[in-house]
């Protein structure tokens, strides 16, 4: 087993010291580190070329009965705020203990104050929001950490087997690196324990005589030398087998589209020049693209990495694409080739599952990408994820980021994967195949793994009536290849752990937090009287292969995101997972399995409706709750957390047979007689609604409706030629500054209370930079060219940048752009994004 002597057990901070003394070691801008640092707050000063104290931290193990709070946490921000070395160092709380509510309260401050916004921070403190103390603790960050300090030594010692020169045993290695540690380790507490602050720093020199005097990594590991051709060789080798995607461009206006083909190859990615942000749902081909992109860089001599958000550890970005390298070479590379490669333009980041991390972990990937976005002299940054609004938020403003969906497969691509997984079949088999699989999907059967699950099923003689139990028949037909046995106390056990991960915005955790999580799972069903073993539970899980580490963290997680939604989806279902005080984003997918296996309770609806409002209009198909003598109400106390405040009326209903009539009028909401009811349909907004439907039905049919309203424009035609090339400009700059004008003012009035910058987010930049290009005559008519590119501002002009740097995404004509009036524009793209959050072409 890994470590030293028994002083490890009490080594929380060392163990710490040693990681940060191999980034000294590894960072050209740093020199030293002192242990115990001059003062008590100070565990860690970290001492830049200058020797000056460039960043600080207090590192704090605590047992998990005892969580942090608000006065302790402030006491020692307090502290560090009134230090002269504050004021230009940036300063960090690492524990592996808990945050109690309040705690958390303090945490969420200090992130809104990094991100320019000190006020909860300054309320909390009693101090002035604009006054140096919340100007020195905006450099100041809480990491939670579960590891222990094992566990802290082990990542040491992976970093320095990968430095460790020449040719040797896996055995040598090991023992090698372990030896180094242990030495870095005894070296860093015998400088604690001195009295002279002088005598209490290790230099860059001294940690590299414990290393062996190491100046350099191996050629064969250094960046791009041989590595470059040896990665490139591998992942040539290494070809996908899946079918192609397709991408759509979502960066146009809707005024471009009958200009513009969005429709792209995957490999167009590769030449565009600044950042990308990828989105599609869950089982699109997110992971399967990014494969695919890196393939098409690799055959074309270029270079694409492929990271995962879930191995990122929060400050080494460098780490996790060394990881990434490691994993395509098949041997461990050491952090500062990461490094080297985020430092070569030629080379593409890909960082993939970035949304569906929790958002303390993306915005330590922001502060981390910030730099890494807005440059041109590094790796260029691709990222990958179910949100496009979260990916979006990621990258700076100032860098313009090309937006991408995965488009769904089309008839031609089912047909192709049908064939590749029938292998030799006959065409007519394969249609036949297909079309069964389309008629238990839906619309679902342009998912490309959905529909790989369901073939493989019918091919198997396993049936299913939808996606729910597409995932159970599929889970249980794993178990049935690995004979597992005890496969509904499995699932019910990693239902419960999946679904306390989900409430923090995760689905994965290192090997001692799973455990863990195992470990309380096992202790909740007990509770509840059912009987496990915990060692027949984690055999079961090894047997089916349901979750499985990944990168050098070994952080285990599901075999695809999906079925950590579905298995604590079915937990919250069958009432063994209680729902989080509050539903976010990446909540959606477990609520939508949860109401197909269990339907949609009362709590289900109350929460979706105040938390995640646009999910209504998905989740109303399974609710079928009956609606009683107080539904009118009900329906309109849903009806005002959804709709515009401004267009809501209350909500009279009627009945006609089976048929559920509502119509938005009157003073009070209430069931009204039927010929009554009948008049009002002539004058207002009215849902006549076929059974089943359910509360949640009829209220967002009633929310549509007022959207309609609100949004209701008159179509007319403006003005699109012009004889100069400065009124083409007047007219254009005219156009898109009225737009974003229309856009400021319609989000905030049509947003369900608190989702204005959602929806803002999925609209994208409201303005536009555009160059006016020469007039063109073509075939007896003429026209202005227009390059332009989707931005926060507005800025119409002449020039053309040069083509090294040329920022414009697409091309049209003039009169595409101001042949509409602006304001439907805006209500266009205001549709669109409403779309694209709730359900397809609902507006």
């Amino acid at each position: 087993m890994s470590g030293v002597d028994t002083v490890r057990g009490i080594g929380y901070q060392q163990a710490h010291a040693v990681r940060i003394a191999l980034d000294v070691y590894s960072d050209e801008g740093l020199s030293a580190l002192r242990v115990e640092g001059t003062e008590d707050v100070m565990d860690i000063e970290i001492h830049d070329i200058l020797g000056v104290v460039a960043a600080a931290a207090q590192l704090k193990s605590r047992v998990s009965s005892k969580t942090w709070g608000r006065k302790e946490l402030l006491d020692i921000l307090r502290t560090w705020a009134t230090l002269d070395v504050a004021k230009a160092a940036s300063f960090e709380l690492i524990t592996n203990g808990e945050l109690g509510p309040t705690g958390n309260t303090v945490r969420t401050a200090l992130d809104a104050a990094a991100d320019g916004d000190p006020a909860a921070l300054a309320e909390l403190l009693d101090t002035d929001p604009s006054g140096d103390v919340c100007q020195v603790l905006s450099r100041a960050h809480i990491r939670l950490e579960t590891s222990d300090a094992e566990t802290v030594l082990q990542d040491a010692e992976r970093e320095v087997r990968s430095m460790l020169p020449g040719a040797r045993t896996p055995a040598d290695l090991e023992e090698t690196a372990r030896h180094i540690v242990d030495e870095l380790f005894r070296l860093l507490m015998d400088r604690a324990a001195r009295r002279d602050q002088a005598e209490r720093i290790v230099t860059k020199a001294e940690i590299a005589e414990v290393l062996g005097g190491l100046a350099h990594v191996a050629k064969s590991d250094r960046w791009p030398g041989t590595l470059q051709a040896e990665y490139r060789r591998e992942i040539v080798n290494d070809r996908p087998t899946s079918v192609s995607a397709k991408l759509s461009r979502i960066d146009f206006a809707a005024s471009f589209e009958a200009t513009q083909e969005t429709d792209v190859a995957v490999q167009s990615l590769l030449d565009i020049s600044g950042p990308v942000v990828l989105g599609g749902g869950t089982g699109t081909g997110k992971s399967t693209t990014a494969r695919q992109l890196r393939y098409e860089a690799a055959a074309r001599e270029r270079t694409v990495i492929i990271g995962h958000a879930e191995t990122y550890l929060e400050g080494r970005l460098d780490a996790l694409v060394a990881d990434s390298l490691s994993s395509a070479v098949g041997r461990t590379l050491p952090a500062l080739i990461g490094r080297q490669l985020l430092n070569d333009s030629q080379v593409i980041l890909v960082i993939d599952g970035v949304s569906e991390v929790p958002q303390r972990v993306q915005k330590r990937l922001r502060d981390e990408l910030r730099v890494q976005a807005s440059t041109e002299t590094g790796a260029r940054i691709v990222l990958i994820g179910r949100d496009l609004a979260v990916l979006g938020s990621i990258l700076p403003v100032t860098a313009a980021s090309a937006r991408f969906r995965i488009s769904g497969f089309h008839w031609a691509e089912r047909h192709e994967l049908v064939r590749r997984i029938m292998g030799e079949s006959q065409d007519h088999e394969c249609r036949q195949l297909a079309a069964q699989a389309e008629h238990a999907l839906g619309d679902a059967a342009g998912n490309p793994m959905l529909l790989s699950m369901a073939i493989r099923l019918l091919l198997d003689g396993i049936e299913f009536t939808d996606r729910a139990s597409i995932y159970r028949a599929t889970i249980t037909r794993l178990a049935e290849r690995g004979r597992a046995a005890d496969l509904d106390v499995a699932t019910a056990a990693l239902g419960i752990a999946f679904a306390k991960l989900l409430d923090e915005g995760r689905r994965y955790a290192n090997p001692v937090e799973w455990s863990r999580l195992l470990e309380g799972a096992v202790r909740n069903l007990e509770e509840m009287g059912v009987p496990v073993d915990l060692d027949s539970l984690r055999e079961t899980l090894q047997r089916t292969g349901l979750v499985a580490p990944i990168g050098h963290t070994q952080a285990q997680a599901p075999i695809h995101d999906s079925f950590a939604d579905y298995l604590a989806g079915a937990a919250a279902a069958d009432g063994l997972a209680p729902w989080p005080d509050r539903l976010t984003q990446g909540d959606e997918q477990r609520v939508l399995f949860a109401a197909a296996i269990g339907k949609v309770s009362d709590e289900l609806a109350d929460k979706v409706s105040q938390d995640l409002p646009y999910l209504t209009v998905h989740l109303a198909d399974y609710d079928t709750r009956p609606i009683g003598t107080s539904g009118p109400a009900e329906i309109f106390t849903l009806l005002r957390r959804l709709a515009p405040a401004d267009s809501l009326r209350p909500t009279q209903m009627w009945r006609d047979g089976d048929r559920l009539i509502a119509s938005l009028c009157g003073d009070a909401s209430s069931w009204i007689d039927p010929d009554n009811g009948k008049e009002l349909t002539r004058s207002s907004p009215t849902a006549v609604c076929a059974p089943p439907i359910g509360p949640l039905g009829v209220a967002v049919r009633l929310w549509r409706l007022l959207l309609l309203e609100t949004l209701a424009t008159t179509r007319t035609a403006r003005k699109s030629y012009f004889e100069t090339r400065e009124a083409a400009c007047n007219a254009l700059e005219r156009q898109a500054t009225e737009e974003v004008e229309a856009l400021t003012e319609l989000v905030p009035a049509v947003a369900p209370s608190g989702q204005a910058e959602i929806l803002a987010s999925t609209i994208g930049p409201y303005g536009l930079t555009a160059a006016v290009q020469e007039r063109v005559d073509f075939r007896g008519a003429t026209y202005w060219s227009v390059e332009f590119l989707r931005t926060n501002e507005v800025a119409i002009g002449h020039d053309v940048p040069s083509s090294g740097s040329d920022p414009f995404t697409g091309r049209t004509a003039l009169s595409h752009l101001v042949e509409r009036p602006a304001h439907q524009v805006a209500v266009s793209r205001l549709c669109d994004a409403i779309n694209e959050l709730t359900v397809r072409k609902w507006l």
